[in-house]
């Protein structure tokens, strides 16, 4: 079942996955010592020697059209349940390191890393399931291509200066409804009647 807690569920696994693929990293030291103090969640602050290193900020979530309008679930043939709310969500990758050389190496690893491995089957070390049949066991994370009008309005929003960064997808996220299930009143039976009508008059 996915409760509303997902979202901190995922980022806190986008983080845990970044700190692991940086620590197993040869020949890179990337500053990244503490998973917690050096990756954090807040909008990107302007870059600065020391902790944080990186900001993953979830900028934007939004509904995923695809599954926008499931029909109502059957988790058993007795039984009828609600869709779950299909979402997609948006984060902005920012490295936060004075030196511009330091945050490329960063940034070029996480890349290498989401390419390799794209699909989120756990979180926490706990299986996805599929929300009763309304989604799928697995969640993608894809490199999204951002224009610079959007890249602005990003930053604008931030009320931060620009620094470089990349923006992720995830999807499809699904919280499941609160709602009980109900009872699937199913035909029992069928009746076919074969004749002539009779015409009135």
């Amino acid at each position: 079942m996915s409760s509303f807690a997902i979202l901190q569920n995922i980022s806190l696994e986008l983080r845990r996955q970044i700190f692991e693929a940086l620590q197993a990293t040869p020949d890179a030291d990337f500053q990244v010592t503490n998973m917690t103090r050096d990756i954090v969640f807040d909008p990107p602050p302007d870059a600065a020697p020391g902790p944080p290193v990186l900001s993953i900020f979830l900028y934007h979530i939004e509904p995923d059209a695809h599954l926008r309008n499931q029909r109502t679930l059957t988790p058993t043939p007795d039984q009828l349940r609600y869709p779950p709310l299909a979402l997609q969500l948006y984060y902005l990758i920012t490295p936060l390191d004075e030196s511009q050389e330091r945050n490329q190496l960063l940034l070029g690893r996480i890349l290498q890393f989401f390419h390799d491995t794209p699909i989120l089957t756990a979180l926490d070390g706990t299986p996805l399931d599929n929300s009763f049949g309304g989604n799928s066991p697995e969640l993608r994370v894809s490199l999204e291509t951002l224009t610079v009008e959007e890249l602005t309005r990003v930053w604008n929003a931030l009320q931060s200066t620009y620094q470089l960064s990349v923006a992720y997808k995830v999807r499809v996220v699904t919280v499941d409804s609160l709602q009980p299930e109900s009872a699937a009143h199913r035909v029992a039976e069928t009746h076919t009647v074969v004749g002539a009508k009779e015409r009135g008059g």
